[in-house]
């Protein structure tokens, strides 16, 4: 018997590839996505399966947030919505205060007034986390640097305070570090390969090359929330860290785009060591709490390498 899911910010990057697999997995699962398409539309053109319904609309109005949960009655939600243009960001707040902490609000007052309690799992970002010389575990302070960091660490608290209001709520908080792979809008792999292929203008990159950081595909993002969602059902409120254990550099992804495309094109660095205002350029994280689960992800260059080999497909 299948599942009813919604899933806010579902024509995105992740949520496009979330939404597919639920469908593929049990083809009489229910999926409600809602978007807005300010980011684009990842099924436009697309023979969408008839289990997945697309929405468009903004989930940071109330009044259809609450029509949709009394309507759908969603045993799980993927709250997806919100900026996902990290670097935009560090010019102005208004697209994170927008797009991702007003569709928190939204999301979470309306589950108050229609007394839904469905599995809520919340996609939130090592951003919340700042700079740290150690491994970030679940327990390392909070010290957000850009809008984007702290608008996902505000919708943290506001969703912990709504689950812990009442018994038989859940919440799951997925905390991720740089997604990339197939479909992505925009990221360091994706720019990095665009202007690669711009022959035409040198090659310059943000920032000196150093930033080291952990990725992961957006394949293995999906396989571990659809893995561990049944595991946590119970749980009350519940934080995870996704993420492989190890890094890599700027300049080791610029060496992966070279090997795949062969154009014999010389990076230009800048100086800086952020890529942005805001940008935390080194981080690692403790995975134990994730190891704990029986749960582990592929390298973070081997996401880079496939990456990159999603890139170039796309292209071809």
């Amino acid at each position: 018997m299948g599942q009813v899911f919604l899933i806010t910010g579902g024509a995105g990057f992740i949520g496009s590839s979330l939404s597919r697999e639920l469908s593929r997995r049990d083809s009489e699962n229910s999926i409600f996505v809602v978007d807005n398409f300010s980011m684009g539309n990842a099924f436009e053109g697309e023979r969408v399966s008839p289990s997945i319904h697309i929405i468009e609309s903004d989930i940071s109005n109330p009044k259809l947030v609450r029509s949709l949960l009394r309507e759908i009655q969603p045993d799980v939600i993927f709250h997806l919505a919100a900026n996902s243009d990290i670097a935009a960001s560090s010019r102005s707040i208004a697209p994170d205060l927008t797009n991702t902490f007003a569709t928190t609000a939204s999301l979470v007052s309306s589950l108050e007034a229609v007394s839904a309690n469905p599995h809520v799992i919340f996609a939130s970002t090592s951003a919340i986390y700042g700079r740290h010389p150690e491994p970030l575990s679940e327990d390392s302070p909070k010290r957000p640097e850009s809008p984007y960091g702290w608008m996902k660490l505000a919708s943290e608290e506001l969703l912990t305070n709504w689950a812990r209001g009442s018994d038989g709520r859940r919440l799951t908080i997925f905390r991720f570090p740089n997604v990339t792979g197939r479909g992505q809008t925009h990221g360091v792999v994706r720019d990095l390969v665009r202007k690669y292929l711009a022959d035409s203008t040198p090659w310059e990159i943000l920032g000196n090359g150093h930033q080291t950081k952990p990725f992961i595909h957006v394949d293995d993002v999906i396989r571990v929330m659809l893995a561990t969602q049944p595991m946590l059902d119970n749980l009350g409120v519940y934080d995870l860290n996704i993420a492989p254990s190890d890094s890599v550099s700027v300049r080791q992804i610029a060496e992966e785009i070279e090997r795949a495309f062969q154009h014999h094109r010389v990076p230009f660095f800048g100086s800086a060591e952020q890529g942005w205002e805001g940008d935390v350029p080194r981080y690692s994280y403790d995975t134990s709490k994730m190891m704990g689960l029986g749960i582990s992800v592929p390298s973070s260059l081997k996401a880079i390498r496939q990456s990159v080999l999603d890139e170039k497909q796309a292209l071809s």
